[in-house]
């Protein structure tokens, strides 16, 4: 697994003691604040993205989901 792949499991897999959100669609996403990495996830748990959003806990807020 590349490094890429494992911060994005990684990530996912702590979206339970991190800001998590999931849309009408299924489409999950998760903020760490403590470290700034922002993931979206498919229904399935694949990931779609992760990166570190400019804007932080603004991007976070803006996203959709609850």
């Amino acid at each position: 697994m590349d490094d890429y792949a494992k911060k994005a499991r990684d990530l996912y897999n702590r979206r339970g003691s991190i800001n998590s959100k999931t849309d009408d669609k299924g489409v999950t996403r998760v903020y760490d604040e403590t470290t700034g990495l922002f993931g979206s996830y498919n229904r399935d748990g694949s990931s779609r993205t992760i990166f570190k959003p400019g804007k932080g806990k603004a991007y976070w807020d803006k996203q959709p989901g609850k």
